[in-house]
């Protein structure tokens, strides 16, 4: 078996915010001169608050101030990775936070995709993939739907392929007839950290899957009912796991991460695309520790690595942390386009 991880970095080429960058990219229209409106303004100026009161910046004040953004809350954007955010309004239980940093988070990804391409690297590797025929896992900690895309693109023109969230949607699956929970898939899509189109229960905690939907589409319109636990809807809520060194997942994540596990036990080769393992995220640290890099420190015969990436030190950080766990001879590409080209 093949596993595959992706990260943000994966989606940079299509336009998709590093997390480094994301606040940045977020509140870049209030930057300009005059500012540029956004449907979320009021979700950004919550958020801008937040990080006011985290980091005494002046984030909501330099907005106030009229024509001119500040250069010093210009910058201090720029250090403060909004996971981080994610994870204090979780461990500080600030619901009204959380909630604007969802659409904020969700807004900016959708704003910032472009069509350009439409991911064509990804529909390259998934069609690749399916192409072989062989059993794989896609492992992405990426709230984007251009792997998803890619895959449904690529799947129906394999017949005998068939792929699987791992998740159970018990609360309804809407307008996306194509897809099938298999109880033995070909392709494992495992969304760790959650996706743009689910949607879950306020009330019973069930799943939902949307099609490719817009945020406001799924979140800010009149909603399906729950299949689950009633005939009368209660509204849904993003999924959106932060990377908290003391993770707060759905339970109907679980299957997802045990899968993962179990994939990463039987993995020939892993390749990595942009994606960095940060310390503070210790749950899927520990996912990879637990189920590839202890095994394998004691087996005959090595899995393979390759790492995608186009900065030079995360390469080497990341190929440190898994040898000698895999064979010594480790492939480094520079760009996932380069990954990819040379799968043709």
């Amino acid at each position: 078996m093949e596993t595959y991880v992706f990260g943000a970095g994966a989606s940079a080429p299509y336009g998709a915010p590093t997390m480094g960058e994301f606040l940045s990219v977020a509140f870049s229209g209030w930057t300009l001169i005059p500012p540029d409106q956004t449907d979320f303004e009021e979700d950004l100026k919550i958020v801008a608050g937040a990080i006011d009161g985290q980091y005494g910046t002046n984030v909501l004040a330099a907005q106030q101030g009229g024509d001119h953004f500040s250069a010093a809350a210009e910058v201090a954007l720029s250090k403060i990775n909004v996971e981080e955010l994610l994870a204090l309004a979780d461990e500080n239980r600030t619901p009204d936070i959380r909630q604007a940093l969802e659409r904020v988070i969700f807004k900016t990804i959708e704003r910032n995709i472009h069509d350009s391409g439409s991911g064509e690297y990804y529909k390259l590797l998934m069609s690749e993939i399916l192409k072989s025929g062989q059993e794989a896992c896609l492992i992405t900690f990426n709230y984007d739907l251009l792997l998803d895309r890619a895959l449904t693109d690529a799947a129906p023109r394999h017949a005998t392929s068939t792929w699987s969230y791992a998740v159970s949607f018990h609360a309804g699956v809407e307008d996306f007839p194509s897809y099938s929970d298999s109880a033995d898939p070909t392709i494992s899509l495992l969304k760790l950290h959650g996706s743009l189109n689910w949607g879950q229960c306020q009330k019973c905690t069930s799943l939902r899957l949307w099609y490719y939907n817009r945020y406001d589409n799924i979140f800010r319109t009149t909603l399906p009912n729950c299949k689950n636990c009633s005939e009368v809807s209660t509204g849904f809520e993003p999924v959106l796991v932060a990377p908290t060194p003391a993770k707060r997942f759905p339970s109907a994540l679980k299957r997802a991460w045990d899968t993962a596990a179990n994939c990463l036990q039987k993995t020939e080769k892993l390749t990595v695309v942009g994606y960095s393992f940060p310390a503070f995220d210790r749950e899927s640290r520990r996912l990879f520790l637990k189920n590839f890099i202890i095994p394998n420190l004691f087996a005959h015969s090595r899995p393979k690595l390759a790492i995608v990436d186009k900065d030079g030190p995360t390469r080497k950080a990341t190929k440190s942390w898994f040898l000698p766990a895999v064979d010594k001879n480790v492939e480094e590409y520079c760009s996932f386009e380069e990954y990819c080209t040379m799968l043709q």
